[in-house]
């Protein structure tokens, strides 16, 4: 093994937890499975000399500084050469927020795991909550599922489907929405399910037009951005904002949030949202 990934995998050990002397021999130890004489002297002089800077971004600084460490290239010269045993993986972090969102209060969960414990919860809980695995599609017992479904009379003609999510569901997105969707900036156009907000406030907005369209989109659900219409046929949908997730934090966040896909598409079809082609409708 070369010198400078041996130096690479101490690197981030030392960035794998705080500047202090100890802890990180402890963690280089472990890279290494073994406590060379060196070492120590190693960490001292790293943890000194680079805790203003003590952040993954400075791996490779860090590496380099390693390799040009007198101490360390003679132990290359000696029987026992160093080499790496265990590697420290980089942590996740969040990715850099969107301009709507830079100023939001928003928590930093940026693993499945980050997530069980903001919710107060273990992952085999959110796991099960979440529906990964798409047990609920086919559970014949109702105790196990998460949501209860009730068919109403519309006012008008036929029927509506409520789907109304049981206890555990239900506190996890209050949850959600109390202390994450609320920190994002809804559009200025939205007035549905606001506070301080109504039908009446969004009515005051169009008092004295000459023309008022209304329209309604059936069955178009989560959908929050600008529609602009390329051709007589087709419109272009573009989001302004939004939470970036990993695509395992986006599936149990959806989960959790939304009802039996499956479910809702035996009863009522096939859900595209997606266009066949650039410049093509949407579904």
């Amino acid at each position: 093994m070369k010198p400078y990934l041996v130096a690479l995998g101490l690197s981030d050990a030392l960035l794998a937890g705080p500047a202090e002397q100890w802890s990180a021999h402890a963690r280089c130890a472990r890279a290494l499975d073994a406590t060379p004489p060196w070492l120590p002297a190693l960490c001292r002089k790293m943890t000194l000399d680079f805790a203003s800077r003590w952040h993954d971004d400075f791996r490779h600084v860090l590496a380099e500084a390693i390799c040009s460490w007198p101490q360390f290239l003679q132990a290359w010269a000696s029987e026992h050469r160093p080499y790496l045993r265990y590697y420290f993986v980089e942590s996740p972090r969040m990715g850099a927020r969107p301009l709507a969102l830079e100023h939001c209060a928003l928590p930093d969960i940026p693993t499945v795991g980050a997530i069980a414990d903001w919710l107060r919860l273990d992952v085999r809980d959110v796991d099960w909550l979440a529906d990964c695995r798409g047990r609920e599609a086919s559970a014949a017992d109702e105790r196990l599922r998460h949501y209860r479904y009730c068919w109403v009379r519309k006012r008008t003609v036929g029927y509506r489907l409520l789907e109304m999510p049981k206890t555990a569901l239900r506190t996890v997105q209050r949850r959600i929405l109390r202390e994450l969707l609320e920190y994002v900036p809804p559009h200025d156009a939205a007035h549905g399910f606001r506070a301080r907000h109504s039908c009446l406030t969004h009515a005051r907005q169009h008092v004295g037009q000459d023309i008022v369209i209304r329209m309604d989109l059936k069955d178009f659900f989560l959908s929050f951005g600008t529609i602009h219409q390329t051709t007589p046929e087709a419109v272009n949908i573009l989001n302004f904002e939004g939470i970036f997730l990993s695509p395992q934090q986006a599936k149990a966040l959806a989960n959790v949030l939304n009802q039996n896909v499956s479910q809702y598409e035996s009863a009522f079809g096939e859900i595209r949202l997606e266009p066949k082609q650039p410049g093509s409708a949407i579904q």
